[in-house]
């Protein structure tokens, strides 16, 4: 799932990059909500699959109460795991914008203004690829190690040995 997220991210920086090529910088906003136009359509005239079944097949809340945001943040309050949890996340989350935000400012004084959009398209492709071939190639490989050992566990000759009952300890002085 994850993989395919970065493969969008992939696919949208690199048609960006080339959307630059034929269309100036103010009007890639108009060409990426074409392309959601493009998703929707998509999305909403193809017929659908087969219908989810267990935890997938709950229907979605409409409308969420205030009481019940209350109540699930005096839990996370009330757990001091679940309080650091979201403490990290919020404070990881600020990092990465002020990261970013130098970043951009950064390149923004080192790159002529009129070459910003290409350079920030070819960028954020290349670092998605990037992402991409590292999580297929770390995924792809836990998962062989992972089917590796299922197999090992199932084969009768590479079986575990019976476990011993714990001795007492006066015998074994």
């Amino acid at each position: 799932i994850a993989a395919g997220g970065v493969l969008g991210a992939v696919v949208g920086a690199g048609g960006a990059s080339l959307a630059l090529r034929f269309f100036p910088l103010s009007s890639l906003t108009l060409v990426g909500a074409a392309w959601f136009v493009v998703a929707a359509l998509v999305l909403t005239t193809l017929p659908a699959g087969a219908p989810a079944t267990g935890a997938a097949a709950a229907p979605a809340k409409e409308n969420e109460s205030s009481a019940d945001v209350t109540s699930r943040m005096a839990l996370v309050a009330s757990q001091p795991l679940l309080a650091r949890i979201a403490g990290l996340v919020v404070l990881s989350t600020a990092a990465a914008l002020v990261v970013d935000y130098q970043f951009k400012a950064s390149a923004a004084r080192a790159i002529a203004p009129a070459a910003l959009g290409q350079f920030f398209a070819r960028y954020y492709a290349i670092t998605n690829v990037v992402s991409l071939i590292v999580q297929l190639a770390v995924a792809g490989r836990h998962r062989a190690e992972e089917e590796h050992d299922r197999c090992d566990r199932h084969r009768p000759d590479h079986a575990e040995p019976p476990h011993e009952a714990p001795r007492d300890r006066k015998s074994v002085v």
